[in-house]
């Protein structure tokens, strides 16, 4: 049998006496060792920063505008570009001037035309198939969610119409719903009515993105559709009906948020709706849970007297979940729930 090297005392060899004495390491070996790659990886960093920066500005607002109605092939990437810039807080999100110029180019990519039908103008809607097109529509819309002014709500209404493919009415209703998140008030009277009907269309992806925006628009009559959304057939409408619903704190999200504490049922609604993998269904399955639990943490803040008890139990079972980004959240409702800060310890 084998013995431990480190527990004989015979046959120890006395190193040999021409080896180099040991020296502590120096001043310069931790340098060349640690401090220099990290002055190179900064310096690396340092460099895509600016680059990334000069991409950003080398060209003017008015240059992005100009590009657009160029009429080039690369038009959509000007779009595409002026709206991550607007994005990231750039002052430009005040320019009036701006605003409009977007909206008159969102305007006459959805041009009207005479229709057969009582000689009634419709909107055009753009081809499913001129994916250029289809990007530079969905992109002016997202510019005009960036705004300080509610200008460009007319030209996202005629966007999110049903004439138009989906990928451009999802960017329509976004933009809406930034626009209410971000002023308090879309100011146009046709916007609830309209996406209260979006919220009852037959396409499921319709649905949802409605309902999203639904959430955003304070009116009795979007807090209506919602409450008919808990019903839903689709788990991703009842979600984003019970969200919304939650941050308005109305005690009626209770029982569909209670649906959604559980990770394997979850997951099975999302593989049996979808073609995701078991692990992605899952991996969905974990953030939605997240989602409802912060949607419940939002509801006990925003009404203290709302009466959570039916709950509880759920999230004290999350509070000692495996996963620690469940187990954080759900002992963030439990010291949310009044009388309950104890349980989360």
């Amino acid at each position: 049998m084998a013995t431990d090297p480190s527990e004989s005392t015979e046959h120890k060899q006395e190193p040999p006496a021409d080896l180099p004495a040991v020296k502590p390491p120096t001043t310069g070996f931790f340098l060349q060792l640690f401090v220099l790659p990290a002055v190179i990886v900064f310096g690396i960093m340092l460099v895509w920063f600016l680059f990334g920066k000069l991409a950003h500005n080398d060209r003017s607002v008015e240059g992005y505008v100009e590009a657009i109605k160029s009429g080039g092939g690369e038009r959509w990437k000007a779009a595409h570009d002026l709206t991550h810039l607007l994005r990231s807080g750039s002052v430009h999100t005040k320019n009036l001037e701006l605003a409009v110029s977007l909206k008159g180019l969102l305007e006459n990519q959805l041009a009207t035309e005479e229709t057969e039908e009582n000689g009634r103008r419709r909107p055009r809607a753009a081809e499913p198939d001129d994916e250029e097109r289809l990007r530079l529509v969905e992109y002016l819309c997202g510019a005009l969610g960036c705004f300080e002014f509610t200008i460009g709500v007319p030209a996202l209404r005629r966007a999110a119409e049903p004439e138009q493919p989906f990928l451009i009415r999802k960017a329509a209703l976004v933009s809406i719903a930034r626009l209410a998140d971000q002023l308090g008030d879309v100011d146009d009277p046709n916007v609830v009515p309209e996406v209260v009907e979006y919220s009852r269309e037959d396409d499921q992806q319709v649905r949802e993105v409605a309902t999203y925006t639904l959430g955003f628009l304070d009116d009795s009559r979007s807090v209506s559709a919602l409450k008919a959304a808990l019903n839903d057939p689709s788990v991703h409408v009842r979600i984003n009906a019970s969200v919304a619903l939650a941050s308005h704190g109305d005690e009626a999200a209770i029982p569909a948020l209670s649906q959604l504490l559980d990770v394997a049922q979850l997951a099975e609604q999302f593989q049996t709706e979808g073609s995701s993998t078991e692990e992605a269904s899952v991996e969905k399955a974990r953030l939605t849970v997240a989602v409802a639990l912060a949607a419940l943490k939002r509801l006990a803040e925003r009404n203290p007297n709302a009466d959570l008890s039916s709950i509880r139990t759920s999230v004290e079972r999350l509070a000692g979940d495996e996963s620690g980004f469940l187990r954080v959240r759900a002992k963030e409702v439990l010291v949310a729930m009044p009388g309950e800060a104890s349980t989360a310890q």
